[in-house]
Order: C-alpha cells, then sequence, then structure tokens
C-alpha cells in the first residue's frame, strides 16, 4: 500500500501530491499534470484515494484509485 500526502506548503508548487510508502517514506512524487487537479479533489475531501506502489528496476510505477460516490476513476 502507499498513501498520497498533500503539500500545500510546498514553496515550488502548491499542489504537490507526495507517495509515501507502507512505512511513511517518501518514494515519489505525483506528475504535476496529475498533481493539480487531485490536489483539488484531496483538500476539498471529495474522494477517498487509496492505492499501491509496484517496484520496477530502479523505478517505481504507482497505482492508485480514486473513488468519487459511486463512480470509480482508474489512474
Amino acid at each position: 500500500m502507499m498513501s498520497l500526502v498533500r503539500e500545500p506548503h510546498n514553496r515550488r508548487d502548491p499542489n504537490t501530491v507526495r507517495v509515501n510508502n507502507v512505512s511513511g517514506v517518501q518514494v515519489g512524487r505525483i506528475k504535476r499534470a496529475l498533481a493539480k487537479p487531485l490536489a483539488t479533489i484531496m483538500d476539498r475531501r471529495l474522494a477517498r484515494v487509496e492505492g499501491s506502489v509496484m517496484s520496477l528496476i530502479k523505478r517505481f510505477v504507482v497505482y492508485f484509485d480514486v473513488m468519487i460516490g459511486k463512480h470509480q476513476y482508474l489512474q
């Protein structure tokens, strides 16, 4: 499992969304293009976001589901 953590006080980008592993250690960030709309959804608590991190050779791929109401949008 992984968690997405908002960083609204990040000076470089207030829409930053950090990706933490199950131990709470940062393993990455969501790309800016996706972080901006995702930050709005998270800040307004419009959705529950959960997912997992799959380790690849020297890279991580993050899969997460966004649930809004009864609709599920896969990313």
